[in-house]
């Protein structure tokens, strides 16, 4: 694939995860739509900066100064540390907590 294919690629992802994103904020993804979202942010059990330098966990949730300060979040209620790492059902409880939270502030 050509340089000028390759950014048409890129471009028409970028714009499918924007519309994701929108469709998100309106509380209405479904469970293919929630994999594709997946998939755009990935899926890391460990903290990492993402392209922006903000420390991430799991699938795109962005650590607070306080979780980023304590080494904790809360999953299910629970306090959670998450230096050795998130499992995939914490992942997934996490995202489905982000998921609720930008629901309802949209």
């Amino acid at each position: 694939m050509d340089e000028k294919n390759r950014n048409l690629v890129e471009i028409a992802k970028k714009k499918r995860y924007i519309a994701l994103v929108e469709k998100l904020g309106r509380g209405s993804l479904s469970s293919k739509e929630l994999k594709e979202l997946e998939e755009f942010e990935g899926n890391r059990s460990l903290p990492y900066q993402d392209t922006n330098g903000l420390w991430t966990i799991g699938v795109g949730h962005c650590l607070t100064k306080s979780e980023i300060s304590s080494g904790k979040i809360i999953v299910n209620g629970m306090t959670v540390k998450y230096a050795a790492g998130l499992t995939e059902q914490q992942i997934q409880c996490l995202l489905s907590q982000d998921l609720k939270l930008a629901a309802s502030v949209s």
